[in-house]
């Protein structure tokens, strides 16, 4: 059993990629006493959200204060290749309502979340692909404010991508993406958003190298959307200029040798009030690297790091959030771990550090993590995605309140 929390960066959600052919996610809720600096969450609770999820995020969609859930799953291939975006509408009290789909590309891999039309509502927009058979999009789902989304609207992209960012690179008010490529490819496209859905021409940004993953925050502090990209055996820093391609790179930063990228999250382990990086790691060949590693922001674009995580037995980091799982101010790192079909939660220290990991159970075959409250307690709750069931799993998370040091405010 075990918990989890919300950063300071950005809403209160976390989104996490994780790429694999499973198909479920499961609720855990936490519901054993904590001691001080223990986090504890209960479940598993398994919850059918179709065919082969393979991203989540958590949001409240119909403005209602409850956290709801959306899920891209793989679909089936007929005369055409069709997958599903997914809502599960949140009761308020850990549970979930059956899914609601919305017609996407065949292999939804990442969600992000931002109002691309300007009305004060959350959006949300898949990507389709890497392993997607013949489509190769985005879509884009407006938000209608009651709950429900309007039919996806589709941009073609010319290759199958794996990840996205949402930004206003060009600072003219509006949302545009940052498309990422397959580890094959040396480049990202730049979609310049109208500001109702819909994007100009793909705009190619040529890297020299490829750059799969990647997490959008601005690392100088100096109001321009920059990014952190996944270039193996480490992560590049690129410093926007407040124009869809001017990029300068800031720094590149080694993580483990013969490891990987394989999800990005962001959060304040120091309390300094500047982004830092949490990734999850692939495995090396002799499985003897760390899960995951923190880098420190130090507000100028450049980082200092990195703080290897690690955990035994030893095991491939699949996807990550952050939240502070354990409500004393400072931000925790969960991370997948697919083999060991459990999830490790390291707490944060407030300095950079970590302590011991928490390994929580899971269920089989775990990726993709999100992290946000599902009963309005409070506390930030864990869902993963299980592609080979066919669902997710759900962890409440119990741990209990401070006793002192902070204020508490629950809204009906």
């Amino acid at each position: 059993m075990t918990a989890v929390g919300a950063s300071r960066f950005g809403p209160a959600y976390v989104l996490a990629l994780a790429f694999g052919l499973l198909s479920q996610v499961e609720v855990i809720r936490g519901d054993q006493p904590a001691t001080t600096g223990t986090i504890v969450f209960e479940g598993p609770t398994p919850v059918a959200v179709g065919p082969s999820p393979r991203t989540i995020a958590m949001v409240d969609i119909g403005g209602d204060g409850l956290t709801d859930l959306i899920v891209g799953n793989v679909g089936t291939c007929t005369s055409t290749c069709v997958g599903t975006v997914a809502v599960l509408s949140g009761n308020g009290d850990g549970t979930l309502q059956t899914p609601v789909y919305y017609t996407s590309g065949w292999s939804p891999s990442h969600l992000v979340l931002a109002d691309f039309n300007n009305d004060g509502r959350t959006d949300i927009a898949a990507v389709n692909g890497p392993d997607s058979p013949t489509t190769a999009d985005v879509y884009v789902y407006l938000n209608n404010g009651d709950g429900t989304l309007r039919p996806g609207i589709r941009t073609a992209l010319s290759l199958a991508p794996g990840n996205l960012v949402a930004a206003d690179f060009d600072l003219d008010g509006k949302q545009d993406l940052l498309v990422g490529y397959s580890a094959s490819l040396t480049f990202s496209v730049m979609l310049k958003g109208n500001g109702n859905g819909t994007f100009g021409p793909p705009v190619k940004l040529e890297w020299g190298f490829p750059g799969f993953r990647q997490i959008g925050a601005d690392f100088n502090r100096d109001g321009k959307p920059d990014f952190a990209m996944q270039r193996t055996p480490g992560v590049m820093i690129l410093l926007g200029q407040g124009t869809l391609t001017g990029f300068t790179p800031a720094g590149l930063y080694s993580v483990s040798s013969g490891q990987a990228v394989s999800g990005f999250a962001l959060g304040d382990f120091n309390t300094d009030g500047i982004p830092d990086i949490a990734a999850s790691l692939t495995q090396n060949v002799s499985r003897t690297g760390p899960v995951g590693a923190v880098m420190l922001g130090n507000g100028d674009g450049t980082v200092t790091g990195p703080v290897l995580l690690t955990s035994e037995p030893k095991d491939a980091g699949r996807s990550v959030a952050v939240a502070d799982f354990n409500l004393d101010g400072k931000d925790d790192v969960a991370i997948s771990l697919e083999d060991l079909h459990h999830i490790a939660v390291f707490r944060g220290l407030g300095n950079g550090q970590f302590a011991t990991p928490l390994l929580v159970p899971a269920g089989l075959f775990c990726r993709a993590l999100a992290a946000g409250d599902l009963n309005r307690d409070g506390r930030p709750d864990l869902v993963a995605c299980r592609p080979l069931h066919h669902n997710v799993s759900v962890l409440i998370n119990v741990t209990p309140l401070p006793a002192s040091g902070r204020n508490w405010e629950f809204l009906e």
